[in-house]
């Protein structure tokens, strides 16, 4: 990036520049082919392009554009609609294989004149109108369908990878000038009040893939608490933007890539604001590759975790012995697809077989915790990981760098790390126990989904117990709740009892539901 960004500045011809930008777009394209292949075909995924679907094109009704759009307009999209258009293109890569046989024959003529007779034209707003309005809509579920399933060739193309790699290209390449569009932001807010946000279950996974056509659903994790709404590390649905923004968003995170180089390539290499001046010299980028841990590492039984926690808390109504054995009867039945995906490997380690961890270290917890502590890793933290040192050397000195180029940088905030996806639970945890500077470390947000993380190994004690003490007492909470709801239904169970049995007093107060003496629980 940094060869590029100083090679793109020295290109004075404009065609020989955006030459040389589509070059490096293809280098990303084939190297960022996993990742994008990931984006479109994940669960989510398929449910923005499901829904976008189920919009009814006969009751669409044009908006006026907002303020906020006033700075957009729709010449790249009007020229790369019409070059492949003229070519052949639009029909071949974007129609017929979008696997909708309605649209096969879809011209967009409507479209397409309202392109050649206003692409240079001031009136940029009115070419969203009722005539393009339903054509647009084709033309851009269309392109998310072809594009993801031409990532879904070239990620198992044995041969033919090429011609693959070129439908990518250009579905990645129109799909880029929509979601840069104005267009695209007024036909969202038409659609408005058929949007919603995808939902993870059986019957709606199902859905989506029988829609899209993809070759997998994406991962089945259904939670009756978040049912999918907020357990995606990549897009932020908790109800604070409206849906016409997170579609918006979530249609530009499928060529963010592409986007990026835009962006780059304009305020770093050549600026299209003559108002704005390029940086003398190209910024300088550093590559930061910390290798994976040796995995997989033997995890302690599960059963010896249970009994360490419980016996710090004597004297509850309920022993390790208890918990273990109801946990047991809870993953004894076969798993079955529509349970969380933790059971299986809850019902190998019930019957003895051994779990292994096999996490990898996330990038905010590893910037944050180098730039807190890269010059306090003790001795014996290096001691017995000898390539330990020579990362954080590296490290070091680059978080060092990066602080002292952001220092000459006004209204900088020096805690926020910039990365890709919403921050794990883990994550944001550890990142309140460092804080940063002034404050704690800035990030997108996060997401509730916990996943196995493998913390740096230069953290102090300290950290490492505040870490461990945390997810204990969360532990501990869930395994009184647990134990709660299995002592309500052994009581509903035994309300059948006659009443000369339950005034016996074979049952204690302190056992009952109703007026238990809930001390006995005390968390």
């Amino acid at each position: 990036m940094e060869d590029y960004i100083a090679r793109h500045k020295q290109i004075t011809d404009i065609y020989q520049r955006k030459t040389h930008e589509v070059h490096f777009a293809l280098y990303l394209v084939v190297q960022c082919r996993r990742k994008m292949y990931q984006r479109i075909t994940k669960w989510s995924s398929q449910g923005y392009i499901f829904l976008l679907g189920k919009v009814q094109e006969e009751k669409l009704k044009p908006t006026a554009p907002s303020s906020s759009c006033d700075s957009r307009d729709n010449y790249d999209l009007a020229r790369i609609v019409l070059m492949m258009s003229d070519q052949g293109r639009m029909a071949s890569f974007i129609m017929e294989p979008c696997g909708r046989p309605q649209w096969r024959s879809e011209r967009l003529d409507n479209l397409v004149a309202t392109f050649r007779s206003a692409m240079h034209s001031a009136r940029h707003q009115d070419m969203y109108n009722s005539n393009t309005c339903i054509e647009f809509h084709r033309l851009l579920v269309a392109t998310l369908l072809s594009y993801g399933k031409a990532l879904s060739t070239l990620h198992t193309a044995l041969d033919g990878r090429r011609e693959a790699c070129k439908r990518v290209w250009f579905c990645g390449g129109l799909l880029k000038e929509i979601a840069s569009s104005l267009m695209l932001r007024q036909h969202l807010k038409a659609c408005v009040e058929w949007l919603d946000i995808p939902v993870n279950n059986m019957r709606n996974l199902e859905s989506y893939q029988n829609y899209t056509g993809f070759p997998h659903h994406g991962c089945r994790d259904p939670n009756d608490d978040d049912p999918g709404r907020a357990n995606d590390p990549e897009m932020s649905v908790d109800g604070s933007e409206d849906l016409d923004m997170v579609f918006l968003k979530w249609i530009r995170l499928q060529v963010i890539h592409r986007l990026s180089l835009d962006t780059i390539s304009r305020t770093i290499g050549s600026p299209s604001n003559p108002t704005v001046h390029a940086p003398a010299e190209p910024p300088s980028i550093t590559l930061l590759a910390v290798p994976y841990p040796i995995v997989p590492l033997p995890m302690e039984p599960w059963e010896t975790t249970l009994q360490n926690l419980l016996n710090k808390y004597p004297g509850r109504a309920y022993s390790h012995e208890d918990v273990r054995d109801h946990i047991k009867k809870c993953v004894s039945p076969p798993y079955k697809s529509n349970q969380h995906a933790v059971f299986k490997k809850w019902r190998g380690a019930a019957h003895g077989h051994a779990i292994n961890f096999t996490a990898t270290g996330h990038c905010e917890v590893l910037l944050a915790s180098l730039a807190k502590y890269s010059h306090d890793v003790s001795f014996e933290q290096i001691q017995g990981n000898p390539g330990l040192i020579n990362v954080l050397q590296v490290m070091s000195d680059c978080c060092h760098l990066m602080l002292n180029n952001l220092t000459e940088m006004q209204n900088i905030n020096q805690n926020v790390l910039a990365v890709s996806k919403r921050c794990c639970p883990v994550c944001w945890t550890l990142l309140a126990i460092l804080e940063g500077l002034n404050d704690r470390f800035g990030v997108r947000g996060r997401h509730p989904t916990v996943c196995a993380v493998d913390l740096p190994p230069w953290l102090p004690l300290e950290a490492l117990s505040q870490m461990v003490a945390c997810f204990e007492e969360i532990l501990k909470h869930q395994i009184f709740t647990m134990m709660m709801q299995k002592k309500k239904h052994h009581r509903r169970t035994s309300s059948g009892q006659s009443d000369s049995a339950t005034s016996t007093g074979s049952h204690k107060d302190g056992d009952r539901v109703d007026g238990a003496d809930w001390n006995e629980y005390d968390g």
